[in-house]
Order: C-alpha cells, then sequence, then structure tokens
C-alpha cells in the first residue's frame, strides 16, 4: 500500500509536521482516496491556501498551486471550469486544501464556489485558530476558548462552515476527523459527487489550542457535541456543472491554423516593468503559438504593487502535453528593463546556449555572467525606441533564428493585428 500512497505522495516528509498534528493523516487519507479511485498523479491538481496545510505543496506528487491567503478557493474554481471545457468528460480532479484562517479570509468565495457548484472538493482543516499565524482566533473558534488575540476566552460566536455552504448549495459536505478510518472513502464521495464539495475535518492544534485549552481529540469532540457540530454527510442534486460552464462561462477559441514547427518544448523567460505590456504582449505569443498548433504553459510574475516595479512572465511550448510548468533552463531570455533584470538575475547565472535580449539599461559589467556557455546576446535600446513592442521586437528576432512557426518570417504583430 505504501508504493501506491508514494504516486502521490512523498509519506517521509510528513514528519515534518509539529508533533500530534493530524495534518499528516488528512494528506496520506487524500492519497489512499486516489490511489483506490485508481486517479493518475497527473490528472490531479491541488491548490492550497496559506497556513499549515500549504505545506502539502512540497509532500504531494501531483501539480501543485500555493495560492494567497483565502484565495484558493477561487483560484480552484478557475482551474476547474477551464479544464472541464477543455477536457469534457476527462477533466482531472481539483482539490482545495485550506484552513479556518484561510476560509475565514475568502469566506466569499466558498459561497460562491458552493452557490455556482464549483467541480472542486474543498479539505477544510479546521483547527479553529490561526495556526502558522501565531493561534490568532478565527470565525470558527468556539466560546470561551483562549487564543493570542483572545487571551481571557472568545466572546463572539463561531461561524459554522458546514451549515454556511449547505444554505448556499453544496452538492457534498461531510464533518469527519482526521482519525476515522472512513475518511478515504468520504474524500471519494466528494471528488465524485459532480459539484461543489467539502470536507471540514476538525483537527487539534498541538502548538497553540491545545496548550492554551488543555485540550484532547475527546475534549474536542465533546466541545462540538455541545455546539451541535457532530460528523455528519450531506448531499443534494444541483444544477448540472456542465451545463453552468457551456451556458455561462465563455473561454475564448482560439483556431488552429499549423503545426508545430519544433519537436521539443522551447521555453522563454521575460523580465520587464510594469507599464511596458510585458502580460499583454506574451499573451499574444502564447496565443500565436496555440495558433500553431503548440501546448502552451504561460505563468506571471507582478509584486503587490501591481502598477509599479517589475512584470515577469514564463512561456512553454510544446508539441505535447506539458506536465511541468518550472524553467530551469530557458532557450530565450528577454530582458526589456532593469527592474525585470533585477528580478530574473539571480536564475541566469548557469543559462546554455540560450537567444537572449537585453536592453542597453542593463551594463556590460551587469550582462558579463551572460557571455558564456555558447549564449547568443543582443543588445536592444528599448527604452528610446518606442515605435515597436519591446516584447514583441525580442521575440521577433528570436523568430529569424529559430523556427518555431512554420510562417516564419514570424512577424507576430502582423499575425496578430497588434498596434505598436
Amino acid at each position: 500500500m505504501k508504493r501506491e500512497l508514494e504516486r502521490y505522495l512523498n509519506i517521509s516528509d510528513l514528519k515534518k509536521y509539529c508533533p500530534g498534528c493530524s495534518h499528516p493523516l488528512v494528506a496520506r487519507a487524500v492519497a489512499e482516496a486516489l490511489a483506490q479511485m485508481g486517479q493518475p498523479s497527473e490528472q490531479v491538481i491541488l491548490v492550497t491556501d496559506i497556513g499549515c496545510c500549504g505545506l502539502a505543496d512540497h509532500y504531494f506528487r501531483t501539480h501543485t498551486v500555493h495560492t494567497l491567503h483565502g484565495r484558493s478557493t477561487a483560484v480552484a474554481s478557475g482551474i476547474a471550469w477551464a479544464q472541464k471545457k477543455r477536457f469534457p468528460g476527462k477533466a482531472p480532479k481539483v482539490l482545495v486544501f485550506i484552513g479556518d484562517g484561510g476560509a475565514t479570509i475568502g469566506i466569499s468565495h466558498l459561497i460562491e464556489a458552493a452557490r455556482t457548484s464549483a467541480p472542486i472538493c474543498v479539505i477544510l482543516h479546521n483547527n479553529f485558530l490561526y495556526g502558522m499565524t501565531g493561534g490568532q482566533s478565527s470565525s470558527s473558534t468556539p466560546l470561551g476558548w483562549v487564543t493570542r488575540s483572545t487571551p481571557a476566552g472568545n466572546s463572539y460566536p463561531p461561524i459554522s462552515f458546514f451549515n454556511l455552504l449547505r444554505e448556499s448549495g453544496a452538492t457534498y459536505l461531510a464533518r469527519i476527523f482526521p482519525t476515522d478510518r472512513r475518511l478515504p472513502d468520504v474524500i471519494q464521495k466528494a471528488l465524485n459527487c459532480g459539484g461543489f464539495a467539502c470536507i471540514e475535518v476538525p483537527e487539534l492544534c498541538t502548538a497553540y489550542a491545545v496548550k492554551w485549552n488543555r485540550l484532547t481529540m475527546k475534549k474536542l469532540e465533546e466541545e462540538m457535541k455541545k455546539m451541535g457540530w457532530e460528523p455528519q454527510e450531506f448531499f443534494q442534486e444541483r444544477h448540472s456543472p456542465a451545463k453552468i460552464s457551456q451556458k455561462e462561462i465563455r473561454l475564448e477559441e482560439i483556431e488552429i491554423i499549423g503545426q508545430p514547427a519544433v519537436s521539443r518544448a522551447f521555453c522563454i523567460l521575460i523580465g520587464g516593468s510594469a507599464g511596458q505590456g510585458v502580460q499583454w504582449a506574451s499573451r499574444q505569443i502564447a496565443e500565436s503559438a496555440i495558433q500553431h498548433g503548440y501546448r502552451v504553459s504561460l505563468k506571471s510574475e507582478i509584486p503587490i504593487t501591481v502598477g509599479t516595479g517589475y512584470s515577469i512572465t514564463e512561456l512553454i511550448f510544446s508539441p505535447r502535453d506539458i506536465l511541468y510548468t518550472g524553467i530551469s533552463q530557458p532557450d530565450a531570455v528577454f530582458i526589456t528593463s532593469l527592474p525585470g533584470w533585477n528580478r530574473l538575475r539571480p536564475r541566469l547565472s548557469n543559462l546554455h546556449s540560450s537567444h537572449i535580449v537585453v536592453d542597453m539599461s542593463i551594463s556590460e559589467e551587469e550582462i558579463e555572467v551572460l557571455r558564456r556557455n555558447d549564449n547568443f546576446i543582443q543588445r536592444e535600446d528599448f527604452q528610446k525606441c518606442r515605435k515597436i513592442h519591446p516584447v514583441l521586437h525580442a521575440f521577433q528576432t528570436l523568430l529569424s533564428s529559430h523556427r518555431l512557426f512554420p510562417s516564419a518570417s514570424g512577424n507576430v504583430e502582423q499575425e496578430n493585428g497588434i498596434r505598436n
């Protein structure tokens, strides 16, 4: 059995949680459920929230996405709808790991996912406080509990996530303790319910809740019984998520006009500044690649300031399915500004045979690290020349030496109707 679970989960790493924490039990139960279903690991997408439950990113051998605090449900819903549209009848299973703190912050996302019957399975690790941030109270903290923010005992009535999501229209709900042997079976039910599912797993935070409230699992069960929060299941027939995705969620269709011109994945790193249109231009390039028959991955990174600072994208074109979206050795690098260079600089010290286009604002001394290992370097003064789009121009220089598209004169701007 351990060998089967290892396809989904690095079991030995689970020891890194606090002693007595039940997060490893939940992670193992998820792996057991997936193994019993025979679900391929590459057909599983795990979206994690901030908090101790978010450490699962490092342990699961599936696709994982780590989100902002409280936003995991919204991100997972978008992923699930897109996958359902892209792969009708064989979409990957999408799971969410979120704590009661993340659920408190992102409660509207949970309500909307339940209301619209988003095809996701949420595992709500409810240890009744914010564990990773120091033990503050959350929306589910029971009356009288001592937390970091309620040292005299919590005086606010707790919210039942179970009841709230039931009234919001969830398809399947369950509340079950992590030590219950039926947990893998319950997870399977949730994954196969056909709509929005949430499994609330009451847990003990051994770092804070146990210490400050002298709790044991038995005492927690008694506390929850007094609150009317006993273990239970709930199921209701809902409108079909498939009909919703067709009628209400409209995804842009891109016409395929060609076939890939290369037989392997091609990776591009792009670093510029906010206001340069880096994100927009990268999307144009991605859409051109899709038109020419490639599978495409496009990832973006911007600072919290959004309108200032760096703007980073990572593009992968491949004639085959892209099962891993990380880029360790890019085939091309476009640096269109100093903030982009500063952000990407730590990743560029060991490039080999890369096509590199660098703005003149980066000094020769700075780019000396790139002049090795057969890298091709081209300098451009993007700051002075306003008549060309820096990213699209850099991509055009790439097309002049790499036949990525069959129509390889490579005027991406004309093909997409782009105005500089």
